[in-house]
């Protein structure tokens, strides 16, 4: 990994990285912990807690575990929960993986999380490409960053709860 990639607060879990057999929450924990640490934005940031996750499969967001159990697919919707939880509200993640997994172009989370993950790496090399360093950045790279955080953050906000209402 070079130094511009390891700056990069991104952890990428590959769908063939996530354990075939289900996990037990306590085992779910500790794999999200590991894996995910690095993307963590400071030291005070938990991955996804225990109660997190009950609330998640409260709400609907995950589905229950069977036998105490938990699949590969809800893993993958976790990481992509764990991702997205900065940028929509619970009911909007919620509402984008009914979409997409109703939608004939994916179908499946399987199909939803390597893309997930395609657009991760994506974003990484065009970021690489850029050349901006973090400790380089200069305040306008900064402010940059951020406005343009803030204003995709709304426009996918808008995006998935207009397709909600549908």
């Amino acid at each position: 990994m070079d130094k511009l990639t390891s700056d990069i607060p991104l952890s990428i879990i590959e769908e063939t990285d996530i354990p075939e057999i289900p996990l037990y929450m306590d085992q779910v924990t500790s794999f999200l912990d590991e894996r995910l640490l690095g993307s963590m934005s400071s030291e005070d940031d938990t991955v996804l807690s225990k109660t997190m996750i009950n609330n998640y499969v409260k709400s609907g967001v995950i589905e229950k575990p069977i036998k105490k159990k938990y699949s590969k697919s809800q893993l993958m919707k976790m990481i992509m929960v764990f991702h997205l939880k900065g940028v929509l509200p619970l009911a909007s993640i919620k509402a984008l993986f009914g979409w997409l997994e109703n939608s004939p172009e994916y179908g499946d989370i399987k199909s939803v999380y390597c893309l997930f993950v395609s657009l991760q790496k994506k974003m990484i090399q065009e970021w690489k490409e850029q050349e901006i360093a973090w400790e380089t950045a200069t305040m306008e790279d900064m402010l940059t960053m951020m406005i343009r955080a803030d204003l995709y953050k709304k426009i996918a906000r808008r995006n998935v709860d207009s397709r909600q209402k549908k």
